[in-house]
């Protein structure tokens, strides 16, 4: 046998055990997605895949088809609101969208009178959905309601009750419920009454067997004023994953239409009861650069995001300004006292904000078609790679 005769006969033994070898050694893989996004466009609903570092990878199948705006998921169903109807679609292991598996027509159900289809929310175990109905009049809220719905293990709705707000009249949208991490109680802020007597927080009981909300009473203790000249006016709250609030509220003298002081950041905890407590006072409450018209909790309870779509300046504020658009986050202690953490993130119009649990914040800009995605825990700040992300009139945001 010649040497060169050998040498390719070598050479194929050599590429037969690589090829061989190669069958037991495993492909790189991309690493598992930690989050899903879903924001909704004209087309449908996009989904995207969050990374490890935040970078967001659009799903295949997106947009996928669904009806009114997406509005919640508990990872088994997707759930979008219509004018009247909800709409409950099936999803893949991947949290792909898939078909329409039921909806229920809310206008039927009592709490409908008080209007359309509007925020809803999903309790913590993924199970009672919560759709708010709210009617305005020459500009002020009238009539505010919340439907309980039960969410079976088919997705089909079952209606089991309602409970209308105490609300006379309120000068801003209602807001989100937030349910307490336990989820034995849900907040929200209700309107100045026909006297004047402001607007204050107010408590709703969940029935653990049925997830029903009942109006439950509760003594709310609010930080000292001014002077008895002042009156606090609240307009926003969020929980934490404990036994605490945070509520966004301003300083109002002679009620009504008096002179607003800067808006203001207050901790509160609750008893067993609901009851409300502050240790806060107008001193030690911070006053965000963004006016906060939207809130959201880190799961880990120690983040809070406050953004705003729109400046606020020059109105009967007795400031210069109420705040700007934009993004910020503040440390939340709990109990203690809001402090300070990041300056404005981006000036930007942030319509939406997400978290996830893997410390990524999300936010959505409706007018700019931009989704900002950054990397924040308690010691650091960093905008994810690929932020902001163009998306093509986006009007929701969920996150699972």
């Amino acid at each position: 046998m010649t040497s060169q005769l050998q040498y390719l006969l070598c050479l194929v033994v050599a590429v037969s055990s690589q090829a061989a070898l190669a069958q037991f050694i495993p492909a790189a893989t991309a690493p598992a997605p930690v989050a899903h996004v879903y924001v909704q466009t004209p087309r449908g609903v996009n989904l995207y895949s969050t990374s490890p570092t935040g970078r967001l990878t659009l799903m295949a199948g997106s947009p996928f088809k669904t009806v009114g705006l997406a509005v919640a998921t508990n990872g088994k169903y997707f759930i979008s609101n219509g004018t009247n109807y909800v709409h409950v679609y099936a999803m893949s292991s991947a949290g792909a969208v898939g078909k329409e598996v039921s909806n229920i027509n809310t206008a039927l159900y009592s709490g409908a009178e008080c209007g359309t289809t509007g925020p809803t929310v999903l309790d913590h175990t993924g199970q009672t959905l919560y759709v708010q109905h709210a009617e305005s009049m020459d500009g002020a809220f009238v009539c505010s309601a919340f439907q309980s719905y039960r969410l079976g293990s088919t997705g089909q709705l079952t209606f089991i009750g309602a409970t209308e707000q105490g609300i006379d009249i309120h000068v801003a949208a209602p807001t989100p419920l937030a349910i307490s991490g336990q989820n034995n109680y849900a907040f929200d802020i209700y309107g100045i009454s026909f006297g004047y007597e402001g607007s204050f927080a107010q408590a709703f009981k969940r029935t653990a067997s049925t997830g029903s909300l009942d109006q439950w009473n509760i003594a709310v203790t609010n930080p000292a004023t001014f002077d008895a000249s002042w009156s606090w006016m609240q307009f926003g709250v969020a929980a934490d994953p404990t036994n605490h609030l945070v509520v966004f509220q301003m300083q109002e003298q002679g009620l009504p239409y008096g002179l607003f002081t800067y808006p203001q950041l207050a901790s509160y905890a609750f008893d067993s009861s609901g009851n409300l407590t502050t240790t806060n006072t107008y001193r030690n409450m911070p006053a965000p650069q963004v006016y906060p018209a939207v809130m959201n909790m880190s799961p880990s309870g120690k983040l809070l995001a406050v953004a705003s779509p729109n400046s606020y300046s020059g109105c009967k504020c007795g400031t210069a300004s109420w705040g700007t658009a934009g993004l910020q986050v503040f440390h939340f202690n709990g109990a203690k006292p809001i402090t300070h953490y990041t300056t404005t993130l981006t000036k930007a119009p942030i319509d939406s904000v997400r978290w996830d649990h893997a410390n990524h914040l999300y936010a959505l800009s409706y007018s700019t078609n931009k989704l900002y995605v950054y990397t924040i825990t308690p010691t650091s700040v960093t905008q994810a790679p690929g932020s902001p992300y163009t998306i093509n009139k986006p009007t929701a945001l969920v996150v699972r």
